[in-house]
């Protein structure tokens, strides 16, 4: 699915992104780094976007894993842990500003393996319910012959 047409993160995405890009003009959503979140800096205006959503956005400052590159995927590199309206923030634009396509290309569906309908096996060299529940009784008693 093309990021730009998923529906929703959440009820306020407009709000969230339209606040987001008046505090935030010039942050580069595409590959953040630490200190765009972190810094002495940022972390003031960052509170004071988050406490903005404190009534709209519920557990707006519960913790959630955001990627730092938004052309890679979650791995402990590039994920770093910021509050749900951050990381709504942050993605909303991605997908809004085209940064998340390049993940839609990277990271294809693998297709299904087939499975074989049911009852196909039948016939097929299986053990019986009973054989394998006698074994468990022998294994169980201390009976079975590779125990002795």
């Amino acid at each position: 699915m093309d990021p730009k047409q998923i529906p929703r993160l959440s009820s306020c995405d407009d709000a969230i992104y339209e606040k987001f890009r008046a505090d935030f003009p010039s942050l580069k959503v595409d590959k953040l780094s630490e200190e765009d979140l972190k810094s002495e800096e940022a972390k003031p205006r960052w509170r004071a976007f988050c406490e903005h959503f404190k009534d709209t956005v519920d557990d707006y400052s519960f913790a959630t894993l955001l990627r730092l590159d938004a052309n890679d995927e979650y791995s402990e590199a590039n994920s770093i842990v910021a509050t749900k309206v951050q990381f709504y923030a942050v993605e909303v634009a991605r997908n809004r500003e085209g940064h998340n396509d390049g993940v839609r290309l990277k990271f294809k569906p693998r297709p299904r393996r087939h499975r074989p309908p049911p009852g196909a096996t039948e016939g097929k060299a299986q053990p019986m319910m009973a054989d394998v529940e006698r074994e468990l009784q022998q294994i169980l008693s201390g009976h079975h012959m590779l125990q002795q």
